[in-house]
């Protein structure tokens, strides 16, 4: 699933049994963010703080936390990438 955004969402949730989620968003997006892929890799263009992390889940923050995103892939790739 790859899905691109001209403006800043406030909010975002996106669940989806298999494959990669690419999400296209402004350089000046911030979120509360929450990820998670049971077997894949997690990728972002965007500077995050850390308020958990391990091998294939993270949550934390972009910019002052602003919006919400939540992204859960059971088998594939999260990318959060910079438009």
């Amino acid at each position: 699933m790859e899905i691109g955004f001209d403006a800043s969402p406030d909010g975002i949730g996106v669940d989806t049994g298999s494959g990669d989620v690419s999400l296209t968003l402004p350089a000046s997006w911030a979120a509360s963010v929450e990820l998670d892929t049971s077997s894949g890799e997690i990728h972002s263009d965007f500077q995050m703080m850390v308020e958990e992390m391990d091998e294939d889940y993270f949550r934390g923050r972009v910019g002052d936390g602003g919006g919400e995103l939540s992204v859960d892939t059971g088998s594939g790739d999260i990318r959060l990438l910079q438009g």
